[in-house]
């Protein structure tokens, strides 16, 4: 399970919001040494995200959770949304290729068989990954609350 601290911004009929701190690579660079992408991240300062979660415990705004997604999905979403892409790129780089040199044509129609190939790759991403917007496998959850003394609520019956 990957984890992610957060903070509780709304709860709303079994739908909550949560707000996290994008973390940097690591401490080192946190610290502002090392690699480098510490600077990168003050560069373009501390952001946050907003993501909405599932629940099976009672929590109320303001409450520090941790949130956690199944490595499983965060891999295979990774795979959808880079290797498609990267695959079609190059089928559409080698049918353009073929095309050109079937045609007497330039390189250009490598590049442009490419080019719509990463596209469709990507329009393909988009879509599938919006089929799975509902499915709980692929829903960040929350784990644990970690705010000492918080007055737990319990949550709406559904």
């Amino acid at each position: 399970m990957i984890e992610q601290a957060a903070t509780v911004v709304t709860v709303n009929q079994g739908h909550i919001t949560v707000e996290s701190q994008r973390a940097t690579a690591c401490g080192t660079c946190a610290s502002g040494g090392g690699c480098g992408i510490g600077v990168l991240g003050r560069l373009f300062g501390n952001r946050s995200s907003r993501i909405e979660v599932t629940a099976d415990m009672a929590v109320q705004p303001g409450d520090e959770v941790v949130i956690g997604v199944p490595e499983d999905a965060l891999l295979l979403g990774s795979l959808w949304l880079y290797l498609v892409p990267l695959l079609l790129f190059i089928a559409g780089s080698l049918v353009g290729r073929t095309v050109a040199i079937n045609t007497g044509g330039g390189e250009l129609l490598a590049v442009v068989g490419a080019i719509l190939g990463g596209l469709a790759g990507f329009v393909w991403a988009a879509a599938h990954t919006r089929t799975r917007d509902s499915d709980p496998a692929f829903r960040p959850v929350v784990l644990q609350r970690t705010t000492p003394g918080s007055i737990a609520v319990p949550p709406p019956p559904t």
